[in-house]
């Protein structure tokens, strides 16, 4: 199963929204968050507001750090993070912000912003140049006046905003709509809120706000079963593990013992994602058709999977010779955990590749190495580099280090991030990644390392994206069938869900 991708979106989320009550007073102030997981207290937020200065002048500095304590599959996951911003108290525009989160694998950004540019840089990729138009909002976790003005000030009832987003290094669409007015009580004071629904247009994430009237600072966070809001001192020695297995896995009670040779799978699904926008149409492809309707990556419908095998017919040659369009050329260069110009991961994809018929062989070579080496691990290497010294990992850290495999010599690959079948708490999906390959005419072949299914993947898939997570609802298996290997297709057997 796939569990750092979804864990990282989490982290950012925290890292965006865990300061809550910190103002531009002059004194420096030290404020603490709770953060809940299904009821679960596992982690906590310290913040810490300084001024300094800087060229001669007094700047505001916001400092963070988060302590998140997770379980699932019995692997435990600590989740660290730090943050920084420095902030002009005249403008309340940062022009320096640094994320550094470690869950496994270590992530690091940095933002400096110069005029109306943006200089953002993040570990394993190039750096960015984003223009920053005046109608684009440079965000800081410690005060939203276009929030303030237009909802709480103001009548508004919905409303967008071009907003930056520093985690990302981009611009994307935040939809804001108002929920009503409350009265809470926080860390022993009352406040009153204003509620908001945020969706984020770009990614499908959607959160909860809970925001102080007096001042617009967030009390209060929801998104997906976690819940952030302010605490005192005394949470730093409360925190225990959550188990999010509720969050990833969703129970359906029917066992199909022989998972790798489902054939067809009809499925009716509710499922919240986020990661990327989905469509309709972005969830019908090869081998996966989908009824149904999509509100805010909020997907209800019906799946209709058929597996799929693909025969190497009309591969490309190999070293690979098929003309890319600009679209795939991303798909053979190296990210961030995907370091497929790590010189140990292209001397070694060579070694296993050397002598194969044509791209597919290639590809599948590399794919059963990857099978066959990397043990199952929560939460494993999680980086491809990391993955193949260490030689473990859970579902993202095969994925990825297949597709840095083939990237490396010179196969287009991603990732697909869904979920897939298991036997697990008597049948259930759970949130998946695995691997596609680019095979020319065929165009993108799926693959699942992981699963040992080294050259398909069986009909218990369902793909959301690319960068997505899969947050379940509910899921009801309505039809499956299971090829009988013995007798071939001839040997198909068809079973009614009752």
């Amino acid at each position: 199963m796939k569990t750092n991708i979804k864990f990282f979106r989490m982290i950012i989320l925290l890292a965006l929204l865990s300061w809550g009550c910190i103002g531009f007073g002059q004194q420096s102030e030290t404020y603490y968050y709770a953060v809940e997981i299904n009821g679960v207290l596992c982690g906590y937020s310290e913040s810490n507001k300084t001024f300094i200065e800087k060229n001669g002048k007094e700047l505001l500095q916001v400092t963070d750090e988060i302590v998140v304590k997770l379980s699932v599959l019995g692997g435990d996951i600590d989740i660290t993070i730090y943050n920084q911003y420095q902030i002009d108290p005249e403008t309340g525009r940062f022009f320096f912000c640094e994320h550094k989160m470690s869950a496994g694998v270590d992530i690091h950004t940095v933002t400096k912003i110069v005029g109306n540019m943006a200089f953002f840089t993040s570990l394993g990729e190039e750096p960015k140049e984003i223009e920053l138009s005046p109608e684009v909002i440079l965000e800081i976790p410690i005060a939203f006046p276009h929030l303030m003005n237009d909802f709480i000030k103001g009548n508004e009832q919905e409303k967008s905003y071009q907003v930056f987003d520093d985690m990302k290094g981009e611009i994307v669409e935040k939809h804001y709509t108002r929920v009503g007015v409350e009265e809470i009580e926080l860390a022993g004071t009352n406040y009153d809120v204003t509620v908001l629904e945020e969706v984020n247009k770009t990614t499908g994430t959607k959160v909860k706000l809970w925001l102080d009237n007096e001042n617009s600072f967030p009390l209060k966070i929801y998104i997906s079963g976690r819940t952030i809001y302010l605490a005192d001192r005394s949470v730093k020695k409360m925190i225990k593990t959550a188990d999010l297995e509720n969050l990833m896995f969703a129970r359906v009670n029917k066992i199909i013992p022989d998972v790798q040779n489902i054939s067809y799978m009809k499925v009716k699904a509710n499922v919240e994602s986020a990661g990327e926008w989905i469509t309709t149409e972005s969830l019908n492809g090869p081998g996966q058709k989908f009824t149904g309707t999509v509100t805010n990556n909020l997907i209800e419908g019906v799946f209709e999977i058929e597996q799929q095998k693909y025969n190497g017919s009309n591969a490309p040659a190999f070293p690979y010779n098929y003309t890319l369009s600009d679209s795939l050329k991303k798909y053979t260069d190296p990210e961030n955990l995907i370091e497929s110009n790590d010189q140990i991961l292209i001397d070694k994809a060579n070694e296993i590749t050397d002598g194969s018929d044509d791209s597919w062989d290639a590809a599948k070579r590399l794919s059963k190495w990857v099978a066959d080496n990397i043990k199952g691990a929560i939460p494993g290497g999680t980086s491809a580099i990391n993955t193949y010294k260490t030689r473990e990992g859970e579902c993202g850290s095969h994925s990825r280090l297949l597709a840095a495999f083939c990237r490396a010599v010179g196969i287009p690959a991603r990732l697909s991030i869904g979920c897939m079948y298991t036997t697990h708490y008597g049948g259930s999906f759970g949130q998946h990644a695995w691997t596609e390959v680019y095979m020319g005419d065929a165009g993108w072949i799926a693959v699942d390392a992981t699963a040992f299914e080294i050259d398909y993947i069986d009909a218990g898939h369902i793909r959301l994206g690319e960068k997505t997570s899969f947050n379940p609802v509910s899921m009801e298996i309505l039809e499956y069938e299971v090829a009988d290997i013995e007798n071939g297709k001839k040997g198909l057997e068809k079973i009614q869900n009752k």
